[in-house]
């Protein structure tokens, strides 16, 4: 399968009523090989969709979702099993890797909705325990105090939003002009 982006797709016909698209200058594909894409086609034309709606958020680096180990181990590039800060940056200057990140759509659940009293901030206070060091305990409380300050969405109780919502990255959207179009072809070696 070939893909081509193509701002306004041209349909043309021949002398015996065979429809043709134009995907470039005197470059064209029967109609019917082509699959037509909007760029709202998101799924399709790149974008991954992950469901993390029973995560709570924080990332345990003692049981990492799998995608975030396959993200480490494609990044890894001495297989040391950990990330340098060298190859983070290396990673993000791809291209390629940033245009994946970039077209994630992520389902979880927004810091946004509930106060840091809420059960799944419970970890918050294992943590504590766990630590049971007087910075460490300030240093939560911080955090408390940040997360109070950022719910919103329940006491706009009118737009009837729920905990778990997808996030996406804006600028992945909007695309660039040559993107509007998308035409999925196959390749025959025989002239028109």
């Amino acid at each position: 399968m070939i893909r081509d982006l193509v701002e306004s797709p041209k349909f043309e016909k021949d002398a015996a009523k065979q429809e043709w698209v134009s995907v470039s200058s005197g470059k064209y594909v029967k109609k019917e090989q082509i699959e037509l894409l909007s760029q709202h086609d998101w799924l399709k034309i790149g974008f991954k969709k992950i469901d993390g709606s029973g995560s709570d958020g924080y990332l345990d680096p003692d049981a990492p979702p799998t995608f975030f180990t396959e993200l480490v181990n494609s990044f890894d590039t001495d297989k040391s099993g950990e990330l340098s800060s060298e190859e983070i940056q290396a990673a993000l200057q791809n291209n390629g890797n940033a245009d994946q990140l970039h077209k994630l759509i992520v389902k979880h659940p927004s810091e946004w909705y509930e106060k840091s009293s809420a059960s799944s901030y419970l970890w918050l206070e294992k943590l504590m325990a766990k630590i049971g060091l007087p910075d460490f305990d300030l240093l939560v409380d911080h955090e408390k105090q940040r997360i109070d300050k950022l719910e919103w969405m329940q006491t706009a109780a009118s737009l009837k939003i729920g905990p778990n919502i997808y996030h996406i990255y804006p600028i992945a959207i909007y695309g660039k002009k040559k993107d509007r179009f998308v035409v999925n072809y196959t390749h025959y070696r025989y002239p028109l």
